[in-house]
C-alpha cells in the first residue's frame, strides 16, 4: 500500500495531504469518460482546506483511485456533499 500512496501523492490535488485510509477494491465509475471497471488503491485524503471550484463551499471528502499496475491516477475528486 505505500507505494500506491506514494502514487496517490502525485495526484494533482495531493500536496502532500495525509492519506486518512486506503483500501484495495474493485472500482466503477462509469460516470466519468472514460468509465473506470478495475481494480485499484482507492485513497481517502484529508480535504482540508480545499474548496469546490465553482461554489467555493468547503470540500468534504477527498478521493483518489490508482490503477494498481500502471500507478497511474484514474481518479482524483474533491466533494462538498
Amino acid at each position: 500500500m505505500a507505494a500506491a500512496a506514494a502514487f496517490a501523492d502525485r495526484a494533482p490535488n495531493a500536496n502532500g495531504r495525509a492519506v486518512l485510509q486506503g483500501q484495495y477494491a474493485h472500482c466503477t465509475d462509469t460516470e466519468i469518460a472514460p468509465a473506470i471497471n478495475q481494480d485499484c488503491w482507492a485513497f481517502s485524503m484529508n480535504p482540508s482546506g480545499m474548496f469546490m471550484t465553482v461554489t467555493g463551499a468547503a470540500a468534504t471528502s477527498y478521493l483518489i483511485l490508482v490503477d494498481p499496475t500502471s500507478g497511474k491516477v484514474l481518479l482524483d475528486q474533491i466533494s462538498s456533499k
